[in-house]
């Protein structure tokens, strides 16, 4: 654990989880259920880094040594990438990781190191890994899309481009729509919803259209009622940027 927040001994860490990972996979090739000597020996570093897993993702240096087993053990390059063949069994190696980012959510998502950590989960976990983190940031999502670290995690979610996840992004940000536009951090978060879409039969609706039909049951009234489906300038799409803009610069 102290070699691994060291400056120096980072590097050390990092290179034989490297040197560990690298020969289990290939024991391990065809196998359903690990059982090398590597295997074993990377299981107790694991359960030796775990008893401090929280303080690693947040320091300076520690955090490089989390972001190792991520990286070698990835299960996809970016948030919306499907899974590599064999990542079930990989996703192993990496579980603790996501357990410790899913009970301390806020704390880590919060912190600059942390933060890292968490974006560095959505890019490189199983599916499964990175939908079950989602549901933790979404649940503390008050919090974090107001944080200058946290609103990252926020636009990282939506970049899974699950229908269900930016749902529910959208339904919380449509009841303070305004107020979080006019936001530093938040208004991020916005403009990455504004670009998202989401699937309608057919066609695909811009997330920003749901909140002028007032599709929401808690949508921001002052939208849907100077700028709403039902309204002439509702027409205009000039109309609806020049709205936000206004609103976003004088309110």
């Amino acid at each position: 654990m102290d070699i691994s927040l060291n400056i120096h001994g980072t590097r050390a860490v990092q290179t034989l989880i490297d040197r560990l990972a690298r020969i289990t996979i290939e024991e391990n090739k065809g196998q359903s259920v690990p059982s090398s000597e590597c295997h074993m020996t990377l299981m107790r570093v694991i359960s030796a880094l775990n008893q401090e897993a929280v303080q690693l993702t947040m320091n300076m240096h520690g955090n490089h040594v989390i972001q190792a087993f991520l990286m070698i053990f990835k299960a996809s390059n970016h948030p919306a990438d499907k899974d590599y063949s064999g990542s079930d069994q990989t996703g192993l190696y990496t579980q603790f990781i996501f357990n410790a980012c899913m009970q301390n959510c806020i704390e880590i998502g919060m912190h600059k190191h942390g933060c890292c950590v968490m974006q560095r989960c959505l890019e490189k976990g199983t599916r499964s890994q990175k939908l079950e983190l989602a549901n933790h940031i979404i649940q503390h999502m008050d919090y974090l899309i107001e944080d200058p670290y946290g609103n990252y995690l926020v636009q990282n979610v939506l970049k899974l481009e699950d229908e269900d996840k930016n749902e529910q992004i959208f339904k919380q940000i449509a009841k303070d729509f305004i107020r979080l536009s006019q936001l530093k951090f938040s208004s991020n978060v916005i403009e990455k919803c504004l670009n998202s879409k989401v699937n309608t039969g057919a066609e695909k609706e811009q997330h920003i259209d749901k909140i002028f039909k007032g599709t929401f049951p808690q949508d921001d009234k002052q939208i849907v009622q100077e700028l709403g489906f039902n309204t002439k300038k509702s027409k205009n799409l000039k109309a609806r940027v020049h709205f936000i803009v206004q609103s976003l610069i004088y309110n």
